[in-house]
Formats: C-alpha cells, structure tokens, sequence
C-alpha cells in the first residue's frame, strides 16, 4: 500500500491519492498527505530565492496575446475562477502561496512561527512591494 502512494505521489497524482486514502489507515493517510505537501514545497534555504516578477513572468504568457473584454485581479476563489474561465477572461493572482517544506509536528504552531523568523530575513519583509504572511494550516 505504501509503495502505491508514493507512486501517486511521484506522479502528481493528487485526484489518485484523494479517492484511495479514505480506505487507508489513518497513519498512512497522514503519511501520504505529508509526502505530497512536501513535495509542493520549496526548502527554507531556496525561500528567499522566490521572485514575485518571475512569477508574474511565468503567468502572464499563459493566457494569450488578444484583446479580452476584461480582467480580473485578485484572490484565487472557486466560483470566480470558473466564471472567468467561462468568459473568457485572464484571471491574474494578485499573490501567491510558496509552502516551506520543514519536519515537525503539524500542531506544532510555534515551530511554523520560529521558523518564519528564521527564513524570512528583514530585508525582505520589508521589501518594496512584498510583503510575507505567515500562515499555519494543521489540516
């Protein structure tokens, strides 16, 4: 069973891992969410390596080079991104999420606070035009 999650995960295969780990044990469950989380993460070293105009540079190209009737800036949300898309409208993220990958307790907020002291160095907290929030999800 483990061997079959990790393919999965290698895979990328989130809907895969979805639909079978409700009949898995709960640790295995647990087990494989933390190796999928993980691999979506960036290192605590590579984090202040994250450019937002990289980003932007990634994103932009995505949608093609035609007039469009409009734009939409702003958080990701279900319902919005589904009208965009039946509209044919570019949605733009006005942020983006960037996990850090570290090993603990997932209850354990003031490893998540401590580390954020850690990788986020002053400048760039107080960087022009960013700013990091920190956020602390134990689900």
């Amino acid at each position: 069973m483990v061997s079959a999650f990790a393919d999965w995960v290698v895979a990328g295969s989130r809907r895969a891992l979805r639909e079978r780990a409700p009949s898995s044990p709960s640790s295995l469950r647990t087990l494989a969410f933390s190796i999928a989380g993980g691999a979506e993460a960036t290192t605590p070293a590579r984090f202040c390596e994250i450019s937002a105009d990289t980003f932007a540079d990634w994103v932009t190209p995505c949608y093609p080079s035609t007039a469009v009737p409009a734009i939409a800036i702003g958080s990701s949300d279900g319902a919005m991104m589904h009208l965009c898309a039946a509209l044919g409208i570019p949605w733009l993220p006005r942020t983006f999420l960037a996990p850090v990958r570290r090993h603990a307790d997932p209850d354990d907020v003031k490893v998540d606070v401590d580390l954020g002291r850690r990788i986020v160095p002053p400048p760039l907290r107080e960087r022009r035009g960013r700013q990091v929030h920190q956020m602390h999800d134990a689900n």
